[in-house]
């Protein structure tokens, strides 16, 4: 008897949609939601419509009581306050549309796959493509509706005129971003890459991320380590037919296979408005894993230790590792294999 005089908790269905493309102006989320309101037990009625609606800049995101977007879990049971996730929409994501940008290369491809394989509506765009991120062509075209873009477009050239490159490149896109209502923009760049100012490449980077975050849309960067794949051309910069000379800068290489796992994830998600690092599991001097390098190749060229050799005889210290990132699991040795 007791209990049946209780009163029924209040209890909200909610659910996110999205609103159609090219409704919310560049400061708006599209995130909204539509509600349901009922008694416990009791079947669901008075749907509140509109939930097509885009909320306005003034109204926040809704959160549960760890600060996460709820969004990101599709529908949700609110019970006098207390967040439940439905398990049948707990693991979901919505689908969205992905604009990546140097998305035929090594990381970019691998990204593509990824998301296509969640789902999700992703398009490579690159010069092969008709997108020209310098003079701005197809830009617009390319980022038309697009939740997400993804920016994995590389400099042709490590020399000054990177900077340029990332200035004008990055200029173009958030421009046009902000046209298109783009709700999240996602970099690749470099773990330690603003504690190196003596490489003109990594000051260029820098900038690329100080132009994100001072740019107009909500923002994730993804700082990754050496990749694996770059080995190679490390050592032929300072090789010749009996000797390859490197330096001892402590390095963690990474699996591009990895980083583009980490960059699909990121993308995803809500916009981190900072930076997560990635970095391969292990740690080595360079000119450590140039031996390993060559021997595993079946190279009989001398790695002589030259603490001034190349590239990364610039570098200071252990600045390009990061051994609290978030380790990936691909090793060295399994990926020579």
């Amino acid at each position: 008897m007791l209990l049946a005089m209780m009163p029924l908790p209040h209890v909200r269905l909610h659910a996110c949609v999205r609103a159609p493309h090219g409704e919310p102006g560049p400061e708006e989320s599209r995130d909204a939601i539509s509600t349901v309101r009922t008694g416990l037990a009791l079947p669901l009625v008075d749907l509140e419509r509109g939930g097509t609606v885009p909320r306005e800049p003034s109204r926040p995101r809704p959160v549960d009581g760890l600060g996460r977007n709820v969004c990101e879990f599709g529908a949700w049971i609110d019970v006098w306050g207390l967040f439940i996730p439905l398990g049948a929409y707990a693991n979901e994501r919505p689908v969205m549309k992905f604009a990546v940008i140097g998305g035929t290369g090594l990381i970019g491809s691998q990204v593509v796959k990824n998301l296509k394989a969640a789902g999700h509506e992703a398009v490579p765009h690159s010069p092969s493509t008709g997108v020209d991120i310098i003079s701005g062509k197809g830009l617009d075209e390319a980022l038309a509706g697009a939740d997400t873009v993804v920016n994995l477009a590389n400099s042709p050239t490590f020399d000054e005129a990177s900077l340029a490159f990332f200035r004008t490149s990055m200029d173009n896109l958030l421009a046009a971003a902000r046209k298109a209502g783009v709700g999240h923009f996602v970099i690749l760049s470099i773990v330690g890459v603003d504690q190196v100012p003596e490489l003109d490449y990594y000051r260029a980077k820098a900038l690329q991320e100080e132009l994100l975050t001072a740019g107009p849309i909500p923002y994730s960067i993804v700082r990754a380590t050496q990749f694996m794949e770059f080995m190679d051309a490390i050592l032929s910069w300072t090789a010749d037919n009996e000797t390859v000379r490197l330096p001892t800068t402590p390095i963690q290489p990474i699996a591009a296979k990895d980083v583009a796992a980490a960059v699909t994830d990121v993308a995803q998600g809500p916009p981190l408005r900072g930076i997560r690092n990635i970095a391969g599991p292990e740690v080595f001097p360079l000119d450590e894993l140039g031996r390993i390098t060559l021997s595993a190749k079946g190279d009989s060229r001398t790695v002589v230790t030259d603490p001034t050799a190349g590239m990364f005889g610039e570098v200071k210290g252990d600045v390009l590792t990061d051994t609290g990132a978030d380790l990936a699991p691909t090793r060295y040795a399994d990926w020579l294999s």
